[in-house]
This record gives structure tokens, C-alpha cells and sequence, in this order.
């Protein structure tokens, strides 16, 4: 029998033959039971199949069960729900809706266009829950509320109960309202929870390829990355993981993401900086077709900069595939 086992991430790899299951769920290895033992000590619950073989990872993973879909009836918020009930549905997550709106009217006004707007909401959210269940059989329990308020603000702290954001970009065949202050971005800006922002043309499929494009800076914990983990395990996707090399004073990538990736298909690409750096990631995205591009923010100057600083604030990203926001909070203080 064969396997390998890393110390960080808690991951054994083992052939598919050598592996069962007790009468408790935990990993048996079949000819091995010392190293059984140690396995079903260590609490190794979670199990998946690979390319290489079997994994089972030591620690809880970190599932993504509650999503939270922010919606304003318009097609390319339609869109993105619609990526949300397939990704729900594979993933064994609930959804929860969320409408909000202001009311600009004067005082003898305010009242009755607020009843108006309110019943109109409502209309439209039955109408979604009636289009769900007529177009997804089986589809997952799905929720909502309608809030007045500043969409921002009121969406980003209903995220903090939820494990993931789901939300549509208009025109996002350039992902511009990303970069230039829409509200996807503010909620990227305003919360920890990770943003999959959808383009109005994309439509949910197998996860085969994910872009992981990281600066030099350090990731700072696994948990920085476990949402990435969680759809790559649901998919039994490649991590390509991309760095662009600014020269001298680029540190490259930071080692450890391997390690908190261990048990994963990953994979290291670099590229020289003879272009801007959002061209060369674009350009790697469409030469490995992938399906996903995913990038951390960081709390220095968020996505716009998150590349370094000669990433400026009005280059964007000219890909028609979805967009995985992660936040890793560690404060970048070399200005």
C-alpha cells in the first residue's frame, strides 16, 4: 500500500482499494490496521476520491452551507441566481435571498411609494421562488427578507452569517463594476465573507480548472483559502496556482500555500512582468480555459491594488468567467 501524509494540512493519499470505512464512518486502511488506528485517532472523517487516489483530511473541513444571494430583479442578478441554486444544490447549502431599497420621495409622498415598492419586491421574490421551483426539481431551501437601506452596508452585515456571497455584475464580460465601485465591489470592501461575483453570461458548470492568482505577499492561514478547497473538492478541480514576477523586488510565491493546499491537483505558474499584470493573469486564464479565477484581497488597498502597486485602480479584467473574492485580513504595512 502506498500513501503520503502532510504534517500541515492534516491529508492522507492513499490507493482507492486500500480504503474503507468502520462501522463509525471513520477511514479503515485494509491490511494496514496501525495505521488505521492512528487515522481514526487523529479524527480523519472526510473523505474524497482524487486522481492520485483517496484523501481524508484530519481537520473539519470547512463547508459551505449557508449562501447569501443579493439581488435587484435585474437579469444579470437573475443570472447569478441562477449559478447559486446549481452551486447549492451540489453543495448542500441553503440560500437565502436579499432585497433591498431606498425611497426618495418627499414627506406627504413617502408613505405610499414605499407601500408600492415594498409590494412590488415582494411580488418579485414570489415570483423567484415560484421560477425555482418550476425550473430546479429537488432545488435547496431557499429563503429571503426585503430591507430598506443602502444596499452596501445592509448586505455586507447580513454576510458576516453566512459562508458565502453570491452576486451578479452588470456588463461583467470586463468585470468592470468590480473595479470601479459598484456595489459588488463595496461588499468586497465592507466584509470577510468571500464574494463570488458572477458575469451576466456565465452559467454554472463543472469546476474543472480554478486560476489561483496571488501576489508575494504571504497567506497568512488556511482558512484564508478554504473556501477555494471547498469548491476544488467538489469538483475534483486543478488549482493553477499564478504569480506574475515584478522582478527585484518580488519575494515570489509564498511556500505555504502548497502546504495549506496539500491533498489538492495543484500546480505553480509564473510569468514575467513584460505586460501589466491584470493582462498577463487574463492571458494565463484563456491559455488554461479555466472556469474560475480566484484572488485574495488584502486590507492594504483591497482587489484594485491587490497585485502590488503597479496594478492601478482603473485596470480590469477582461474574462467572461466567474470571480472568487477572498479576504485575508492581515494588515500590509510597506507603503
Amino acid at each position: 500500500m502506498s500513501f503520503y501524509y502532510s504534517r500541515n494540512a492534516m491529508t492522507w493519499i492513499t490507493r482507492a482499494g486500500d480504503v474503507g470505512k468502520n462501522s463509525q464512518g471513520r477511514p479503515v486502511f485494509y491490511g494496514d490496521p496501525e495505521l488505521s488506528k492512528i487515522i481514526s485517532h487523529a479524527g480523519c472523517g472526510h473523505i474524497r476520491e482524487t486522481k492520485k487516489g483517496v484523501a481524508f483530511n484530519c481537520q473539519k473541513p470547512c463547508e459551505m452551507k449557508k449562501i447569501l444571494v443579493p439581488t435587484d430583479f435585474s437579469p444579470y442578478s437573475q443570472n447569478a441566481l441562477n449559478y447559486a441554486i446549481g452551486l447549492a444544490r451540489d453543495m448542500g447549502a441553503s440560500l437565502h435571498l436579499l432585497h433591498t431599497y431606498l425611497v426618495h420621495a418627499s414627506a406627504d409622498m413617502l408613505i405610499s411609494i414605499e407601500r408600492y415598492i415594498r409590494e412590488d419586491a415582494e411580488r418579485m421574490m414570489e415570483d423567484n421562488r415560484q421560477w425555482i421551483h418550476k425550473q430546479w426539481p429537488g432545488h435547496p431551501p431557499v429563503t429571503y427578507d426585503i430591507i430598506k437601506g443602502n444596499a452596501i452596508p445592509v448586505i455586507a452585515g447580513m454576510a458576516d452569517q453566512y459562508d458565502l456571497v453570491i452576486m451578479g455584475t452588470q456588463g461583467a464580460s470586463r468585470f468592470k463594476d468590480i473595479f470601479l465601485g459598484s456595489t459588488t465591489n463595496g461588499v468586497c470592501k465592507a466584509t470577510e465573507t468571500p464574494v463570488l461575483a458572477i458575469p451576466e453570461n456565465a452559467r454554472y458548470r463543472p469546476l474543472r480548472k480554478i486560476v489561483l492568482a496571488v501576489d508575494d505577499y504571504e497567506v497568512t492561514g488556511r482558512n484564508v483559502l478554504e473556501p477555494l478547497i471547498d469548491l476544488a473538492e467538489l469538483n475534483d478541480a486543478d488549482i493553477k496556482i499564478f504569480h506574475t514576477d515584478l522582478g527585484n523586488t518580488d519575494l515570489g510565491v509564498d511556500p505555504i500555500i502548497g502546504m495549506y493546499l496539500a491533498g489538492q491537483d495543484y500546480s505553480f505558474h509564473y510569468a514575467p512582468a513584460t505586460v501589466k499584470v491584470n493582462e498577463s493573469i487574463h492571458t494565463f486564464v484563456e491559455a488554461e480555459k479555466a472556469d474560475m479565477l480566484c484572488l485574495i484581497g488584502r486590507k492594504r488597498a483591497w482587489i484594485n491594488e491587490v497585485f502590488h502597486r503597479s496594478v492601478t485602480r482603473r485596470e480590469v479584467f477582461q474574462t467572461e468567467i466567474p470571480l472568487l473574492v477572498l479576504t485575508d485580513i492581515a494588515v500590509i504595512t510597506d507603503y
